[in-house]
Order: structure tokens, then C-alpha cells, then sequence
């Protein structure tokens, strides 16, 4: 029989080991993680953006289509995040999601609509998008530390 302190000592060893080979072959990180979220949403709102603009640009209502694919690439991207391990917050992609429309919402609704073709409020709409995009990048970079 093996002694006790035997086996809680292989056991630490291996759990030891297996921490230091994790990050010696780039194990994500909470931080890590985390700006890979930021990316994922900022890809997001660029995209819902983008949408936007692309229906100012006809004078059509923005396609739910063209939301609904933003949306869905957003979603795989966290999920793909979290499944590398290393999140301290998983699960979380609908509460950002949600926020993250209702921000593009408040924009859009601030830079107004048209029933007439309009390539001003398209620009804007995409400048918006490309704006936005940098500012949450940049404060992913950092490790979404305010």
C-alpha cells in the first residue's frame, strides 16, 4: 500500500507540472481573455455599425439578417475565448451582447435616420464603427484595466 503523504505528493507534483507546461505552451490568461472579449465586442458593435450604414446607404430598414450574422460571430468568438480556459467570468456573452446593442441603438438613434438614400448619415454611421472599434481595442490592449 502506498503511503498517504505519498500519493498528496505525487498529486501536487502533478498538478504543479501540469500548471507550468499550460503556460509554458501560452495558456490563456484571465487578461488574455479578457482582451480577447473586448476584441469580440468591439468587432460587434463595428459590424452593427456597419449594418446600419449599409441601410442608410439604400434608404432601407438595416437588414435583422445582417444584425443577427454580427451577432453570431460575436457569439462564437466568446465562446471560442472561454473554451480556451482562463476566464475568471464565463457565460457572459448575452448581458455584453446586450449592452453592446443598446449602445449602438443610442448611437444610431442620436445620428437620426432616413427614408432617403444618405450618404452623410451612412459616413457617419461607419466612422462611428471604426471609432468605436479602436477605443474598446485600445482598453482591451490594457487588459480591460480602467
Amino acid at each position: 500500500m502506498v503511503p498517504t503523504n505519498s500519493v498528496a505528493v505525487v498529486l501536487t507534483t502533478l498538478a504543479f507540472a501540469t500548471t507550468l507546461a499550460a503556460s509554458a505552451y501560452g495558456a490563456q490568461t484571465d487578461a488574455g481573455c479578457r482582451k480577447a472579449k473586448f476584441n469580440a465586442s468591439a468587432r460587434n458593435a463595428a459590424s452593427s455599425f456597419g449594418c446600419h450604414a449599409k441601410a442608410a446607404g439604400k434608404a432601407v430598414p438595416v437588414e435583422a439578417m445582417c444584425l443577427d450574422k454580427a451577432d453570431d460571430a460575436f457569439a462564437a468568438r466568446f465562446l471560442k475565448t472561454e473554451n480556451k480556459g482562463g476566464c475568471a467570468t464565463t457565460g457572459d456573452a448575452p448581458t455584453v451582447e446586450a449592452r453592446i446593442d443598446g449602445c449602438v441603438d443610442v448611437i444610431v438613434a442620436a445620428l437620426g435616420s432616413s427614408v432617403l438614400k444618405n450618404t452623410c448619415l451612412k459616413g457617419k454611421l461607419r466612422a462611428a464603427g471604426k471609432k468605436d472599434i479602436r477605443h474598446v481595442q485600445m482598453h482591451g490592449h490594457r487588459g480591460g484595466e480602467k
